[in-house]
């Protein structure tokens, strides 16, 4: 269960699970190089999904990893999103909650998990949180608009959710026209723009993800949220063999917003399920 393959095709995702570009999004260029890759060769979902119950509750495997396989069955058979399956993805588990505060969760919770789950993989590594001029983000933080990311927080208030982390769907696009993309595509039911519940899920359970000796790793934009600051972001990057959690500026000029080969934004899939 570590390799999805499929045969459709669809004209909104292209054979390596990229999203195609419409003219209203803005791109790095107009070729797409695939030139930043996570370190997805060795991932197993059995295994991401046995090391985040281990870092977190504990929980039978099986029971995500079965509704999982259903969920792929489901977006195997609609052409529409077939192809997002050939992209690299990552299993995530997220405990039932109600959450009020993201910004709150992610420094009180998960970036904590994050850490633990990397430095036990990592003994010699290091993973810390970058946020710009020091500032908390209780209170910072909210589900971006039309990312579809309020939807998964609605149903984590009821049910436990499971999925598929898609990291380099959204690859080279600005992060307005990830937040803006749901708008292109259609209409599915658990779908959204990823965010920090479900990504850092994702590297507690793979946290390697982005430490790759072959090739540069993108930065992970957490495009599902947005800071009440429009000017910052926040993302998970490597440095080296480091691992590392920012909030900072996407500006490039004081009136012009970065867009960037490196960057890239995820898309998850998911479903409700009884651990």
């Amino acid at each position: 269960m570590s390799q999805i393959r499929q045969t459709s095709n669809n004209p909104f995702f292209n054979d390596k699970g990229w999203c195609i570009p419409t003219g209203s999004d803005i791109i790095f260029g107009s070729n797409h190089r695939n030139y930043y890759k996570t370190n997805q060769e060795t991932i197993k979902f059995n295994d991401c999904i046995s090391r985040h119950s281990e870092f977190t509750s504990k929980y039978k495997i099986s029971k995500p990893l079965n509704s999982i396989n259903d969920l792929i069955n489901t977006f195997k058979t609609n052409n529409n999103y077939s192809n997002l399956l050939y992209g690299p993805c990552i299993p995530f588990v997220l405990e039932k909650k109600t959450i009020k505060d993201i910004g709150d969760e992610l420094e009180s919770s998960l970036l904590n998990t994050v850490s633990s789950s990397f430095k036990d993989f990592y003994p010699s590594s290091n993973f810390k949180a970058v946020i710009q001029d020091k500032t908390s983000l209780s209170g910072k933080l909210a589900p971006s608009e039309k990312t579809g990311y309020g939807k998964l927080l609605d149903m984590l208030s009821e049910h436990w959710v499971c999925g598929l982390y898609f990291p380099m769907a959204l690859q080279e696009y600005s992060v307005h026209s990830q937040q803006q993309k749901l708008l292109t595509l259609p209409h599915h039911d658990g779908i959204c723009i990823s965010g920090p519940l479900e990504v850092s899920s994702a590297l507690i359970g793979c946290p390697n993800l982005l430490i790759n000796k072959k090739n540069y790793s993108p930065l992970l934009c957490l495009s599902g949220v947005s800071h009440v600051d429009p000017r910052l972001i926040c993302c998970y990057k490597s440095y080296g063999p480091h691992l590392e959690f920012w909030c900072f500026s996407q500006m490039l000029t004081k009136s012009k917003f970065q867009v960037s080969e490196q960057w890239s934004g995820g898309i998850s899939i998911y479903q409700s399920f009884i651990p």
